[in-house]
């Protein structure tokens, strides 16, 4: 431990054998000693007789201390070339497995827009079987609800939510976005270029003004790490107005949902798997989210502000309709 014994009538301080060191790579505000006001106490600060984490004075990284191990601490029971062919072979077993989506379709095409609007987990399809008739078909169930962390029982089957989903986006008149969009970033953009050229100046004038203080460091420090965010910020901007001006008009993408819908009814294979992965990718383009509710008053809400709901008919099939849409968090 550092320290010292202070007498608390009469202040005086003896301080415990040892030595603080805190110099070196450290934090330029860093201090070794400090004296408050109205105190004898002195607080110190740094490493105890030179103990403590040592760094590269190039890169200014820790470099860490391999701890010392006990090699024979548990007895070897086979031969080392045995130890050594066991372990090729698992690496060989595992090089050869099979890794990522290994089915023949793109089972779920609206993969990351379907939520549970309780818990806000993602909706999983979910396969189940006929009673008698051994019939297989698939429902849609929250993963809060199989992990027993959500009330919301709703299991709508799943190919009456894509056929109602798929008819909504490609009948439904999409607002073009794209000019007020890009004329938002380019208000963003235009203001975070205004704020890097004053800080700029700001960071002249105090070096001018005042040069060789060390708040004017502290200072001009402050204001290039402000600089610095600014500038990764319009690093961001930047592309993402280029995707918005290029992307796609509605009808443009209307008529490219039309298409894919076409061809998916026709194609097997890997030919199916390709649409229906396009499929999913051009409904994330229109729909924000599709949440479901225990109440079966579910709700389609759109990425240009659009809002709808959605509910099952008395032929089991899914109506999306205008509406006012109430989340379970209202």
């Amino acid at each position: 431990m550092t320290g010292a014994l202070v007498n608390l009538q009469t202040g005086d301080v003896a301080f415990l054998p040892g030595s603080v060191s805190g110099w070196g790579l450290v934090d330029p505000k860093f201090k070794a000693a400090e004296y408050r006001l109205g105190s004898s106490l002195i607080v110190l600060s740094g490493q105890f007789n030179e103990e403590g984490p040592s760094y590269d004075p190039q890169t200014g990284k820790r470099v860490l201390t391999l701890a010392s191990t006990n090699r024979r601490y548990y007895e070897p029971i086979i031969e080392p070339d045995l130890w050594q062919r066991a372990n090729d072979a698992l690496k060989g077993r595992l090089k050869a497995r099979s890794r990522g989506r290994t089915g023949k379709t793109f089972a779920n095409i609206l993969k990351d827009v379907i939520v549970c609007d309780h818990c806000r987990n993602s909706m999983h399809i979910k396969v189940q079987y006929e009673h008698g008739t051994k019939n297989r078909y698939t429902r849609l169930r929250c993963a809060g609800r199989s992990e027993n962390i959500c009330s919301n029982t709703k299991m709508p089957r799943y190919l009456a939510v894509e056929e109602a989903i798929l008819e909504f986006v490609s009948e439904i008149d999409l607002k073009d976005r794209r000019a007020k969009d890009v004329a938002a970033l380019d208000r963003q953009i235009a203001a975070d270029a205004v704020e890097i050229t004053n800080l700029e100046s700001e960071i002249r004038n105090i070096i001018t003004t005042f040069s060789g203080s060390p708040i004017a460091v502290q200072m001009v420090q402050e204001k290039e790490e402000a600089r610095a965010r600014l500038r990764d910020s319009l690093s961001a901007l930047k592309p993402k107005r280029e995707a918005i001006a290029s992307r796609e008009s509605p009808g443009d993408r209307k008529a490219a949902l039309k298409a894919l819908r076409q061809r998916m009814a026709s194609e097997t294979g890997a030919d199916l798997y390709a649409t229906r992965a396009a499929l999913n990718m051009k409904i994330k383009d229109v729909v924000d989210r599709i949440a479901f509710r225990k109440d079966g008053m579910h709700f389609v809400l759109m990425n240009d502000g659009g809002s709808y709901l959605m509910t099952e008919g008395e032929d089991g099939k899914m109506m999306v309709f205008k509406g006012e849409v109430v989340t379970a968090g209202t």
